[in-house]
């Protein structure tokens, strides 16, 4: 295959996994609507028209994570309609990933930048459509930083490495794990390279000299242009972990689970778990493989960096797992520092050949099985979002989504619920308030409920569980109500008659959508007038 040819296919593939972002109305992500109603408030957020925004937010001007998405879809939404703002992000999460690693591998070894194809599959898994887009684009900066770093790493002047500050700072604003095991990525690697440069002073092939000055420009000259992303994370951890809860421990033995078969980067049923699960098959094989032809050659490469970096993100995957969202999100790491190690190997024609068309018989597969799941969400997402239409702009909106009470067996290998937060989008399009945006009652984010209105204070932490209990007097600024009840046979259930029991007390009936899973339900009159709520005494009314 031709370089030019090759890169054609590689563009092509690209091309593939956005197929499924802009052939349907909606992205059926589980947390894509709430990022665009927060980056919707914010960006309305001193219109005199929005009043209600002031009364129900505040804004933080705090140096936190996270800022990213919320910016780039402010400065989208200025000129796009909400939807066509978010497929651009998720444009940019599924391309950005490939072509980054791209980037890496060839900073490894230029003849071997291939290798990236290796990265395709992962670039629409579970994280995406968990919706943590801030997440899948720090992957991203986070292939691109390392890129850099093993180009400009070694030479003496600070000045070439000023790109290192722009884009440090950047990944810090998208999400701070990933800032972390960057700093970690680099230290393991300078330590690594470090050593190879003392053996090779001892076999007399380096002088001591340059050994030196080869450390000089890889450690403390890179910590320099490093240094506003270094001070502006360290803040940050010291505020966050600050008295954080860990969880008890997780058996080795569910780690280990959650790895194979990359299972724990699987979203949907049908063809992607077996996919992945091949998948990782041939990433052990590959390391296998990569660990016969360095014994074989009878020594280690600079590039072996990676492979020791894999050994030491592999060990924090199965001793972090206090941390278990940080331990469910190291995965993607492993795969990046095999893919990175990858690049410095030789492939036969055969082989090379080979891992290609099984990449692109994998991404077939993929993203027709996505296609597949958008097609069945988005008729769900459509049913739902019809009855937008009856809702008066600028009043409040509560959203309880109670599709997964008694889930199909099919609806239990979702790994996400995709339905659980279509009233914040229908709030970012028809300009309300929605009162079940949890971003704002997350620490470190940029924009907060004001705690005298904060409905999850009132309502319950768990108020975008699938069952909440919920009082709704105790928090009556809720103008309408809307329920999506996927399964019929769960009004049944003691809490939803309880909930639904609240509702007809409080709220009239305004309408149900053509399938009658969603109702739509406006406040009585006299209910809640002046729009008070209990006084909250430690954090609870």
């Amino acid at each position: 295959m031709t370089s030019r040819l090759e890169k054609v296919l590689f563009g092509a593939l690209v091309l593939l996994y956005l197929l499924p972002v802009w052939s349907f109305r909606f992205i059926p992500t589980q947390d894509g609507a709430t990022h665009l109603d927060t980056a919707s408030v914010m960006r309305q957020y001193d219109d005199p028209g929005r009043p209600e925004l002031r009364r129900y937010f505040t804004r933080t001007a705090a140096l936190d994570p996270y800022w990213t998405v919320n910016l780039l879809l402010m400065a989208l939404l200025s000129v796009f309609p909400p939807l066509a703002a978010e497929k651009i992000v998720a444009t940019l999460c599924v391309a950005l990933f490939p072509l980054s690693m791209r980037y890496l591998a060839a900073s490894v070894d230029r003849r071997n930048a291939w290798v990236s194809w290796l990265a395709f599959p992962f670039s629409m898994g579970f994280w995406f459509h968990l919706g943590f887009y801030n997440f899948c684009l720090s992957w991203a900066l986070y292939a691109a930083l390392l890129g850099f770093w093993l180009r400009r790493g070694d030479e003496p002047n600070v000045l070439k490495k000023w790109p290192l500050l722009p884009l440090s700072v950047l990944l810090y604003f998208t999400h701070p794990m990933t800032s972390v095991v960057f700093c970690l990525s680099l230290g393991v690697l300078t330590a690594w390279l470090t050593g190879v440069d003392v053996v090779s002073v001892r076999r007399g092939a380096l002088s001591p000299a340059q050994a030196w000055k080869n450390f000089t420009a890889r450690g403390p000259e890179t910590l320099i242009p490093l240094s506003p992303f270094l001070v502006l994370l360290w803040d940050f951890l010291f505020k966050a972990l600050h008295g954080a809860n860990l969880r008890p421990p997780m058996p080795a033995g569910e780690s280990l689970g959650l790895l194979a078969g990359f299972h724990n980067l699987t979203t949907f049923p049908g063809a992607e778990p077996q996919v992945m699960g091949l998948a990782f098959a041939g990433f052990i094989a590959l390391i296998a493989g990569g660990v016969l032809q360095r014994r074989r050659a009878g020594r280690l490469r600079r590039e072996d960096g990676f492979l020791l970096l894999l050994a030491v993100l592999l060990f924090l995957f199965f001793r972090m797992t206090p941390f278990q969202i940080v331990n469910k999100r190291m995965t993607i790491f492993l795969v990046i520092a095999v893919i990175a190690w990858a690049a410095s190997l030789d492939y036969p024609a055969a082989a090379k050949r080979a891992a290609q068309l099984g990449v692109v018989l994998f991404s077939i597969l993929l993203t027709a099985g996505f296609a597949a799941q958008y097609r069945n969400w988005n008729r769900q997402w459509e049913d739902c979002v019809s009855l937008a239409a009856r809702l008066e702009p600028g009043r409040t909106l509560l959203f309880f989504s109670l599709s997964r009470l008694t889930p199909t067996e099919e609806d239990m290998q979702v790994r996400v619920s995709p339905m659980r937060h279509v009233g914040s989008y229908i709030a970012a399009e028809k300009k309300l308030v929605s009162l079940n945006n949890y971003e704002a009652n997350e620490p470190f984010l940029p924009l907060q409920y004001r705690p005298e209105v904060n409905p999850y204070l009132y309502l319950g932490m768990n108020l975008d569980d699938d069952e909440p209990p919920v009082d709704l007097r105790q928090y009556p600024l809720a103008d309408y109500i809307l329920v999506w009840l996927a399964n019929p046979d769960n009004r049944m259930r003691p809490t939803v008659q309880n909930l639904f029991a609240q509702i007809q007390r409080d709220y009239e009936f305004v309408g149900a959508s053509p399938s009658t899973r969603a109702g739509l339900y406006r406040k009585k009159s006299g209910f809640g007038e002046g729009g008070t709520v209990p006084a909250i005494s430690n954090g609870r009314p």
